[in-house]
This record gives structure tokens, sequence and C-alpha cells, in this order.
């Protein structure tokens, strides 16, 4: 019977593999470009685009320091 330690201990090796890291950073900055071009006109929507490209490298790092913590 696994305990919650066990559980939260499995969820960030996920994370160990770079190539998921950044398919999964693209995947989110590619919905938010999808929102923006289906949604929105104008300049809120280059505010938009603005935000998916800053999304990619934040994702990233974030996404690097869970890794982190799962080595640790």
């Amino acid at each position: 019977m696994s305990t919650e330690d066990d559980a939260e201990s499995e969820v960030p090796a996920v994370f160990a593999d770079p190539r998921y890291r950044t398919l999964l950073a693209l995947s989110n900055a590619l919905v938010i470009v999808a929102v923006a071009f289906f949604y929105l006109e104008g300049f809120p929507q280059l505010l938009v685009y603005g935000l998916a490209v800053l999304d990619v490298p934040v994702s990233l790092y974030v996404f690097d320091r869970i890794a982190e913590g799962a080595d640790a």
C-alpha cells in the first residue's frame, strides 16, 4: 500500500528528462498562442503573444528547479 510520501516522491521524477520539460514548456506556450490567435485581436493579442514567449524560459526554469528537488 502506497503512502502519501511515496506518491509525492514519484511525481517530480517525471521532470528528470529534459526533453519532457522542454516539450511541456513549448506546449504551454502553444496553448497560449492558440487562445490569443482565436479569441483576441489588436494590442491585447500582441501582449498575449509576448506572454507566450516569456512563458517558455520561465517554465523551463521552474521545471529545472522541480527536477533538482527530485534529485535531492
